[in-house]
C-alpha cells in the first residue's frame, strides 16, 4: 500500500504550486486524522529521497548502504510506534487497575492488558536485562531485519539478488545504536498528536508541515517498486515479516508465538477472505 500510495501522489505533489490545496483535498476525501496519517506516510516515503538519491546505479555500494541505513532507521521507528508507544497509549487510556462502565475490572475475561516492548542492550546502564528481555530483543531484531528488507525493496528491485538482504548483526547493531541514542537524550515519553475535535485550518497546517518534506522528494519524480504478498515464496521475506510482526504483537499480550509454517497456513485463509 505505501509504495503505491506514494506513486499515486508523487506527480500531483511535484507539480502542485499550492500544497494547501492538496492538503485540503486530502481532508475532504479522508477526514482530518486519516489525512494527517497519509501526510506523515508520504513524508516518510518521499522525504527520504534527497538523502539516498544521487546515483542512477542501484547496484552502487554507497547507494545501497544509504538505502539500508535509512530503511533500518525506518523499521526501528515502526517497531517503537507499534509495540511501545501504541501499547503505552492504550495503558494510559485504560490503566491496569481501571474499571469498565459496569464497575468490573476493564482488563478481565478476554481482555488482556498489553505490555509495551522496547529494545534494551544487554550491557545497558539503564535497566537490568532479564531472560524475558532477551526474547523481546530477539523478536524486535527479527522484525527490524524483515521490515527493513521490504522497505529497501521499495528503492532497490528484489531482482538485484541479495542487495536488500540484511544480516542479523546489522539489525542488532542498528537497534543498539538507537537505544543508546534514546538513552543519551533521556526521552522518557513521546507526545502523539490527536487532531480529533480540531479546526480544519489547524489540521491543514499540521498536514502541510508533513507535506513540505515530501514535496522535496517528489521533485525527483521517483517510482517505488511494488510488492504483492506471496506466502509460498520463502525467498521474498513476506512470511518472515508477518511472522515477526505477529509474534511481537502476541508477546505484548502474552500469547504463544507462531512459526513461519503456522503463519503461512493462517495467511492462506486470511488473504482470500480479504479479496
Amino acid at each position: 500500500r505505501r509504495p503505491r500510495q506514494a506513486n499515486d501522489h508523487v506527480a500531483e505533489m511535484a507539480n502542485s504550486e499550492e500544497l494547501s490545496t492538496f492538503a485540503t483535498s486530502l481532508i475532504e476525501k479522508l477526514g482530518e486524522d486519516a489525512a494527517l496519517d497519509m501526510a506523515k506516510e508520504l513524508s516518510e516515503d518521499l522525504g527520504s529521497i534527497p538523502f539516498i538519491v544521487g546515483t542512477a546505479d542501484t547496484c552502487d555500494p554507497e547507494y545501497v548502504q544509504a538505502v539500508k541505513a535509512s530503511s533500518l532507521k525506518w523499521a526501528i521507528s515502526q517497531a517503537h510506534q507499534l509495540f511501545f508507544l501504541s501499547m503505552n497509549e492504550l495503558i494510559d487510556k485504560h490503566p491496569v487497575d481501571s474499571l469498565d462502565d459496569e464497575g468490573a475490572p476493564f482488563w478481565s475475561g478476554t481482555r488482556r492488558a498489553p505490555k509495551p516492548l522496547r529494545f534494551i542492550p544487554l550491557d545497558s546502564e539503564e535497566d537490568e536485562v532479564s531472560a524475558q528481555q532477551v526474547i523481546i530483543n530477539e523478536r524486535l531484531s527479527q522484525f527490524v531485519r524483515s521490515a527493513a528488507r521490504l522497505r529497501m525493496e521499495m528503492f532497490i528491485s528484489p531482482d538485484n539478488g541479495e542487495l536488500s538482504l540484511i544480516e542479523p548483526e546489522e539489525a542488532l547493531k542498528a537497534l543498539e545504536d538507537d537505544a543508546i541514542e534514546k538513552y543519551k537524550k533521556r526521552k522518557s515519553k513521546e507526545i502523539l498528536h490527536n487532531l480529533s475535535g480540531g479546526g480544519e485550518q489547524d489540521a491543514v497546517s499540521l498536514i502541510l508541515d508533513e507535506l513540505n518534506g515530501a514535496k522535496t522528494g517528489a521533485s525527483f519524480m521517483p517510482h517505488f517498486n511494488l510488492a504483492d504478498f506471496e506466502k509460498d515464496d520463502e525467498s521474498n521475506g513476506h512470511v518472515a515479516f508477518v511472522t515477526a510482526a505477529s509474534n511481537l504483537r502476541a508477546l505484548c499480550y502474552s500469547i504463544p508465538p507462531a512459526d513461519a509454517m503456522e503463519t503461512r497456513r493462517i495467511a492462506g485463509r486470511i488473504v482470500p477472505a480479504m479479496i
